[in-house]
């Protein structure tokens, strides 16, 4: 009910919208067929069609746009956080890059290490399988990038939303990085694996469990189950873009600080594209370090970037929520922020509290509203 309020406030749905996702949880809980038959002839009988493929259609597009306007962009420049520098290509003439270009080890290849400067990349792991009487496509791409642009393969891809707060890249032999998608390349996305449907000339491909459409932040703050790698599902082709028969085109690999193996260089030398390096000793426990810079370390809570550092941690909802109620109630009691500042904190708070799809507490929701209401009516004496 939040989450959808908070859907419709942001003008993400509108009002025809929620009352379809309303009516859509009313008949999910519903267990008496002759109710579910009665509320149907009465929609029949009003007139009222309800575009469920619209809807989904409006929610993947936001949300294709939100992750791609969080992905990280280059600045090109050292500075805090963030380094650049080269390494050499590899020989091999049994393919060119993807201009057509003969590739060698006197190619320059672009590094950018990144370590201690925010990011999120959306990445797709490759890796080699076990059985050497099997050669797979996966085996014959990690070998040679050029196939990416042959073959038609899968009509979708899966791959995962990495930040600094979680940046585990796998096992896998190499991993192709995107920081440019388009805002129709979304196919469904959840903190988990959410078993997208792949396969050659899928019309209409779908994840088959936990799918839960959220902002980037919130998607990584969930993404704690499992293998700690979450699902986002793009399609390979858009029509926004025109080359390379329209296929969606890494624009990075990334590793980890461990090593770049030869697979690594030869697809960014094949793609034209720099290695991002993740620098593990800077982002170990990332996460939990910032958090714990406001739960026992003493530091307070003074604008919304604040706020967003402890409601995007990977803690309970209810603990974040919490930590920034105490934080903020000290902090007005010491008068080290307004009371101005502190409904507009109080708000963001609870703003960020209602993204969250999946384990809503309502009266953690109806705590933060009467504690708003509160400060409101003080500000206003």
């Amino acid at each position: 009910e939040e989450y959808v309020k908070y859907l419709y406030e942001s003008e993400i749905i509108d009002g025809v919208d929620s009352t379809c996702i309303e009516l859509i949880n009313q008949l999910a809980q519903e267990k008496d067929i002759s109710r579910l038959k009665f509320v149907y002839n009465e929609l029949c009988d009003q007139g009222i069609i309800f575009d469920f493929d619209q809807l989904e259609n409006k929610l993947k597009k936001y949300y294709s746009k939100q992750i791609k306007d969080s992905l990280f962009k280059d600045p090109v420049v050292d500075s805090e956080g963030i380094e650049h520098y080269y390494i050499n290509g590899v020989d091999d003439t049994s393919i060119k890059n993807k201009d057509g270009e003969p590739m060698s080890s006197t190619d320059k290849i672009p590094v950018v290490k990144l370590k201690g400067i925010k990011f999120k990349l959306l990445i797709h792991t490759l890796m080699s399988g076990n059985d050497p009487n099997f050669v797979s496509y996966r085996d014959k791409l990690i070998k040679d990038p050029s196939l990416w642009n042959k073959l038609d393969g899968a009509s979708t891809i899966s791959t995962s939303l990495i930040s600094e707060r979680s940046n585990w890249l796998g096992s896998g032999d190499i991993s192709y990085g995107f920081s440019e998608i388009s805002e129709n390349s979304l196919v469904s996305m959840g903190p988990d694996d959410i078993f997208l449907s792949h396969g050659y000339g899928v019309l209409d491909p779908r994840g088959q469990r936990d799918v839960e459409y959220s902002t980037p932040d919130v998607l990584i703050s969930r993404t704690t189950k499992g293998n700690y790698l979450n699902e986002v599902g793009l399609y390979r082709k858009s029509s926004d873009s025109n080359e390379y028969d329209h296929r969606l085109q890494p624009t990075c690999i990334v590793c980890s600080d461990y090593s770049i193996n030869t697979e690594s260089i030869r697809a960014a030398q094949y793609f034209k594209i720099p290695i991002y390096v993740i620098d593990g000793a800077y982002y170990s426990d990332y996460d939990n370090k910032i958090y714990e810079q406001y739960n026992s370390l003493g530091k307070t809570i003074n604008d919304i970037s604040d706020i967003e550092n402890i409601m995007y941690s990977k803690k309970p909802i209810k603990d974040k929520c919490n930590l920034v109620i105490k934080l903020l109630d000290e902090g007005k009691a010491n008068k080290s922020i307004t009371s101005q500042k502190y409904v507009e904190l109080l708000t963001e708070c609870r703003k960020i509290v209602c993204m969250y799809p999946i384990g809503n507490d309502r009266v953690l929701v109806s705590e933060l509203d009467n504690k708003i209401s509160t400060a409101k009516r003080d500000l206003n004496q």
